[in-house]
């Protein structure tokens, strides 16, 4: 990507990174990111020390071990001024681009955007990773209004570009910051090809197997599936599996899962390890998240991978999923309408479940060649890179101006 055939040195900082468990899906964007483009970039990965909602330092072992797992180099920031001074000096450091994957993180985004002020240094690329998607602005909404207008105000983005998933992330991010950016877009990645497991679990009796596999915070929505569950008329047996990312909705949705019908039953299993993941969709009937907004969702491709349907709102990118056969995406003003999806579910023949298990397994498949996003990606790096170089067709025409 760089002049005579030498690997650009790039400088990820997110807030997040392995070992962590709880940091959600840019953690595993940024894996697979890496994973793919290795042999042609040079990467430095900079992250917080510890867990999401947690003080404690990951221990000597855990981070070997994410060294050796990722191949990267890795390096873990603590808080405060000791992590401040870290980071300062790994910004000194020579390399070709730095690319932040949080707009929000005051710690990881601001001193890298004041270091770039009156100085020559490696041009930015910025990925929001869905923090600019309307429903994630609503979400106080008012100290987020106060921070992005001190940003466009003092012009710290000014010379920034900007990495969106899609054209309604792209979007978004145009109508935060205003339509003068320089926005790239390139679908986050898909985890490298592995072999699939053969066969479908069998399903024993008893009522829908029902999975919410996310962070419980208010954008996830889980309030929002308890209460269609609760006038669905069937019987369903809910596991509830993710970090604890906000106490008050999670009080509010135990409250709600007291309310229940009696042929509802829920339980709240944790936080589970991504090594579990797969075998926890694989024991499930259907993955029902009703987000508020996405700018991936790489629980849906997981769910998807282990033969599992998925039931989401229309507020994501993966849509058009009844006429596939592997779901359905529905608006969210229409709780009614995930009802009857629910219990269209419920009532499946065992032959048709099978048959959408499959279609799922094999619309996963399909979804995770990833020839197109990394050419798309290659393509975004060498245009911020070399700005003198000429973006591809994937590119052309979704990029604004500075």
């Amino acid at each position: 990507m760089t002049t005579a055939g030498a690997r650009p040195r790039v400088l990820m900082l997110s807030p997040y990174f392995l070992p962590a468990e709880q940091g959600g899906g840019s953690v595993r964007a940024i894996h697979y990111l890496c994973q793919h483009l290795r042999p042609q970039v040079d990467v430095v990965i900079a992250a917080r020390d510890h867990d999401l909602r947690s003080t404690t330092p990951y221990g000597e072992a855990a981070r070997a071990a994410a060294r050796r797992a990722t191949g990267l180099d890795l390096r873990y920031l603590r808080p405060g001024l000791a992590g401040a001074l870290a980071l300062r000096r790994l910004l000194r450091e020579p390399f070709d681009l730095i690319y932040l994957h949080s707009l929000m993180a005051p710690d990881l985004t601001l001193q890298p955007l004041l270091w770039q002020l009156g100085r020559r240094r490696p041009p930015l690329l910025i990925a929001p990773r869905g923090e600019l998607l309307p429903g994630a602005l609503a979400q106080r909404p008012r100290a987020k209004q106060v921070y992005l207008a001190l940003l466009r105000a003092t012009g710290l983005l000014a010379h920034a570009h900007f990495h969106a998933t899609n054209a309604d992330e792209a979007a978004a991010i145009r109508a935060a910051l205003g339509p003068h950016r320089a926005i790239h877009v390139a679908p986050d990645l898909p985890p490298p090809a592995t072999a699939a497991d053969a066969g479908m679990p069998a399903r024993p009796p008893g009522p829908l197997r029902v999975l919410f596999l996310s962070r419980i915070d208010p954008i996830k929505n889980l309030g929002f599936a308890l209460d269609v569950l609760a006038e669905a008329g069937i019987a369903v047996d809910f596991d509830i599996a993710g970090p604890i990312g906000d106490d008050g909705v999670w009080a509010d949705c135990q409250a709600r899962m007291r309310r229940l019908p009696p042929q509802v039953r829920a339980r709240y299993l944790g936080a589970v390890p991504h090594a579990e993941v797969a075998a926890l969709l694989a024991a499930h009937d259907l993955l029902f998240l009703p987000t508020q907004g996405e700018n991936h969702g790489y629980v849906v491709l997981e769910a998807l991978s282990a033969g599992c349907p998925v039931l989401l709102s229309d507020r994501t990118p993966w849509r058009g999923l009844q006429t596939l056969g592997i779901g359905a995406d529905l608006p969210l003003d229409d709780a009614t309408a995930f009802a009857h999806m629910l219990a269209a579910q419920a009532a499946l023949p065992e032959a048709d479940r099978l048959a959408q298990r499959e279609r799922c397994r094999a619309y996963a498949q399909a979804q995770s060649r990833p020839d197109a996003a990394i050419a798309a990606t290659r393509a975004m790096l060498e245009a911020v890179i070399q700005p003198n170089a000429r973006m591809s067709s994937t590119n052309a025409g979704q990029s604004g101006g500075r």
